[in-house]
């Protein structure tokens, strides 16, 4: 039975990932963590993904439609995936999927006539993946018997910008959106009379009325957007992994889950690699004060990680090893001067003349060494060339492809010397390009060969972490938690009853 819409129910955001929503398995244990909200008393925004493969199967759709190649047996391949999950579910896909059906005809003879596809033609087409995962997932929760309604994200998020032409990637296909809270469509939402809204991720809409997407972790961003505009007391953004671990769990099975770190480290651990969240989805939540809990789908009783949002006395110390690789190292050198001016401003100002942001960076009166993320300048390589060309009438740059970072991550590094001189011991029998220490002191990285990565993660990991005893920090190893056995035992409260410190005690 519907819960009663009072004004006093506070919102909470649930988002549910590719994996997560690709199964009835999977479903069936997210309903659950559904209704266990709803029972709570709150009402319940769902955010979800396309199926997973969805999204790489529409790009391979798009490149089909733009070389001539056969483009039916690609969307065939997109629709397939959706049929299966809707008749794992117990429900009619060509039924439940008829506008979208419809509108990949459109869509598609659309760009076959103008010999696309533009980058908005590309943004159009690629937001049916959400528009079909969120139309099955309404469908499902129906059929459990929930008071859920489907609504268009691109009515809930809007960017403000407007496309140059139709072929601006930036605005098309990674754009921003304003995220300050909305009191109005707080209201409307609510007016709506359900317990639990389901919408899609990584889509908005432009001031033109196009559709635009959100760009690399699109739909994290989309549900901390709507945390945000709808002051929740709360985001859990549920995954196929457990958490935020000590290291990256496929290289070292030691990794630790991490119980609980502020929105400040999670931040840096996501710029300096971490996969499981993206930085662009943390800024909201944590200037509205929203803790983010992250769960693991295969096992919602696993505790997860909980970011909290503002924490006034956080715990120091290492907290996570961290890497990249596929990153560009750029060193400029010039005649070394005494209390040099102006190299650093020039410097500067070219990266920012190619729209290149410096990443990590080291100096000295005569060179100037920075990192370039390829992850963050998918573009990299084409402006790499012509910055080149500029830096030239300055310095003499030089160019080295294919380096990684690793980084020591946590809250006042510097103050924990003594934990970090074992690990540099690895270091010694290989090339440190440069160290960086960051002006937060939330980390130290040193940029190495691609080549020594995975050993080098795996070495520093195991000299640094070796007392596991503070279980406010640190939780099981990777290798417990797919430890069947392990998971039998004591099962932690779920993360949702945990009082957040300082302000943010909204849960």
């Amino acid at each position: 039975m519907s819960l009663s819409l009072s004004t006093q129910r506070k919102w909470f955001v649930l988002k549910f990932g590719g994996t997560s929503v690709s199964s009835a398995d999977n479903w069936a244990r997210l309903t659950r963590v559904i209704e266990e909200h709803v029972e709570s008393g709150r009402r319940v925004v769902v955010v979800c993904s396309a199926v997973s493969g969805v999204t790489s199967a529409l790009d391979s759709l798009l490149a089909a439609l733009g070389s001539g190649q056969d483009w039916k047996t690609k969307l065939d391949q997109v629709l397939a995936r959706q049929f299966a999950l809707a008749a794992s579910l117990g429900l009619d896909g060509q039924l439940v999927l008829q506008r979208e059906l419809e509108r990949f005809k459109e869509l598609i003879e659309e760009i076959l006539r103008s010999g696309g596809p533009s980058a908005k033609q590309r943004a159009a087409l690629m937001s049916l993946g959400e528009l079909s995962s969120t139309r099955i997932a309404a469908a499902w929760l129906k059929k459990r018997g929930l008071s859920a309604k489907r609504v268009d994200a691109r009515d809930l998020l809007q960017c403000e910008t407007r496309a140059s032409s139709p072929e601006d990637s930036q605005h098309y296909l990674s754009t921003y959106c304003d995220y300050a809270p909305l009191p109005g469509l707080q209201q409307r939402l609510s007016q709506l009379g359900c317990d639990v809204i389901v919408t899609q991720g990584f889509i908005a809409r432009d001031r033109d009325g196009d559709t635009v997407l959100l760009g690399r972790g699109g739909s994290d961003t989309s549900a901390s957007y709507l945390a945000a505009i709808l002051e929740a007391s709360g985001l859990e953004i549920w995954t196929d992994v457990p958490g935020v671990f000590t290291t990256n769990p496929n290289t070292c099975q030691d990794a630790h889950l991490l119980k609980s770190i502020s929105s400040n480290e999670a931040a840096v651990l996501a710029s300096m690699g971490a996969k499981v969240l993206h930085p662009r989805c943390l800024q909201p939540a944590q200037r509205y004060g929203i803790p983010i809990h992250i769960g693991w789908t295969k096992r919602p009783d696993v505790e997860g990680t909980v970011i909290q949002a503002e924490v006034e006395n956080p715990r120091t110390g290492l907290k996570a090893v961290s890497s990249r690789s596929h990153l560009y190292m750029l060193s400029m050198k010039r005649e070394a001067r005494w209390q040099p001016v102006g190299f650093m401003a020039e410097v500067s100002r070219r990266f920012s003349d190619h729209n290149l942001s410096m990443d990590l960076i080291s100096s000295s009166p005569g060179d100037i060494r920075v990192t370039v993320d390829g992850a963050a300048h998918p573009d990299a390589d084409q402006k790499l060339d012509s910055l080149l060309e500029d830096l030239r009438s300055i310095c003499q740059p030089e160019l080295t492809p294919e380096v990684a970072s690793l980084s020591f991550v946590g809250t006042s590094v510097s103050g924990h010397l003594r934990e970090l001189h074992a690990a540099l011991e690895h270091l010694t029998s290989h090339e440190v390009h440069f160290v960086s220490h960051s002006a937060d002191d939330r980390h130290v990285s040193y940029v190495v060969p691609s080549a020594a990565e995975d050993a080098l993660v795996r070495d520093l990991h195991s000299a640094v972490f070796q007392d596991w005893s503070d279980s406010m920090v640190f939780g099981p190893s990777w290798h417990d938690l797919q430890n069947a056995a392990s998971l039998d035992g004591a099962r932690p409260t779920r993360i949702t009853t945990i009082q957040p410190t300082g302000a943010s005690q909204r849960l």
